[in-house]
């Protein structure tokens, strides 16, 4: 699907972790792959994730660093339909967090989401999809300008329906999807810094036509409309309720063992209703390609550029691109080793800030049995501002995680 707007998916159970690049392991080849619980015609899957982590730079400031401990419990649980026909599946997630020196900066994560298919016919199915989430922004996103004593907080709530006709080789797929952003304000309760103006609703419409070349290939074509609305408007503020629309073709392969994916380039336009904001056209891509030269080793390579929304009322959106490398190797039956890096490029619309990113992990998995495995991981993000808004900063952060699964 087109990737013209952030629209955050809900967390679902298997995804409960930190939201720093973490290299984990998560290989799909691990040994002593989770079995669930079995529940009728469902299978449960119940996890607990424990992480003790130091950050040298927990508020990601300029200048003089601030280091803290922080400490994660995230249960999870996750339940996936067994039917041969049909398909319903639900999770949710609670992630806690807990700075050692910092209280300040506690928070707590938590949401449920489900999804299902229902096979009409042998060649018509329909899907449908919701979720709702407490969350808070990541620090260093494209909202994250200010550098506060407490996490930016927001509610997202989310839905989407889809229809899939296939006809011999070609595959018409219509969907229409609708996100919800409510956030609360932030800064500290007698100094509360206002957060609405950003709320708002947004709104895509999808159709994807895909032809299958081969047994290997297939080729196809995908694009939407998309609808921005702001709820609150304070007296003198602009608008920044937008329209746009994008497009993408290109190919999904399986061409060996060795080599998969998915390769896409397009185009994207937004338009914005207050004449302050210039409007945004471009090229637009997405790509995810696996490359596995041996059954114990994997390559990653993903790209995507979408334009999200801005913390700031004079900027009508932040043009992200995004571009990842990472590395799997199973170096023993049980022991399975990580790596990745990243650059980020933030472009605020209309103001002249343009914010880069690098970040840089690694890690280790060792799977002490079935339920249990305990993980190590190294990460560091280093970030340049070219503006007079954004600020540079470098963040390296150690975390040792002990999960528990059935």
């Amino acid at each position: 699907m087109a990737k013209l707007i952030l629209v955050l998916a809900i967390p679902t159970a298997a995804a409960a972790q930190d939201r720093l690049p973490i290299a984990t392991g998560e290989s799909d080849r691990a040994a002593f792959q989770v079995q669930g619980l079995p529940l009728g015609g469902f299978r449960l899957y119940p996890s607990l994730r424990a992480t003790l982590g130091y950050d040298d730079n927990v508020r990601l400031g300029g200048g003089r660093r601030g280091g803290d401990g922080i400490v994660t419990l995230a249960p999870a649980l996750a339940l996936r339909s067994q039917w041969s026909n049909h398909a319903l599946n639900a999770a949710a997630f609670l992630r806690d967090h807990r700075y050692v020196n910092r209280g300040a900066l506690d928070n707590d994560e938590y949401g449920a989401s489900g999804d299902g298919r229902l096979d009409v016919l042998r060649d018509l199915t329909v899907t449908a999809s919701a979720g709702a989430a407490h969350l808070v922004e990541n620090r260093g996103s494209p909202g994250d300008l200010v550098v506060l004593d407490r996490f930016v907080e927001y509610n997202m709530a989310n839905a989407a329906i889809g229809v899939t006709q296939r006809f011999n080789r070609i595959a018409i797929t219509a969907q229409g999807s609708g996100t919800n952003f409510r956030y609360d304000d932030a800064g500290t309760r007698a100094n509360p810094i206002e957060q609405t103006f950003r709320d708002r609703n947004v709104r895509t419409a999808t159709l994807r036509a895909a032809y299958q070349y081969s047994a290997a290939t297939s080729l196809f074509l995908t694009g939407g409309p998309t609808r921005i609305r702001y709820r609150a408007i304070a007296a003198g503020d602009p608008d920044r309720a937008s329209n746009g629309w994008s497009v993408l073709g290109g190919v999904r392969f399986e061409l060996s063992r060795l080599l998969s994916g998915e390769v896409a380039i397009g185009y994207i336009r937004q338009s914005f209703r207050d004449a302050r904001y210039s409007s945004f056209s471009g090229l637009n891509y997405d790509a995810d390609i696996r490359y596995a030269p041996t059954a114990l080793t994997t390559f990653r390579l993903t790209a995507s550029r979408r334009l999200t929304d801005s913390a700031l009322r004079q900027v009508g959106g932040v043009l992200t691109s995004r571009v990842a490398v990472s590395a799997e190797h199973e170096l023993l039956r049980n022991l399975i080793l990580a790596a990745n890096a990243g650059y980020d490029r933030y472009n605020y619309r209309g103001i002249g800030q343009d914010n880069r990113r690098f970040d840089l992990g690694l890690g280790a998995r060792y799977k002490i049995s079935r339920a249990f495995s305990t993980a190590l991981s190294l990460n560091r993000i280093d970030q340049t501002a070219g503006g007079s808004l954004g600020r540079r900063f470098v963040s390296n952060r150690v975390s040792l995680s002990l999960l528990a699964e059935r």
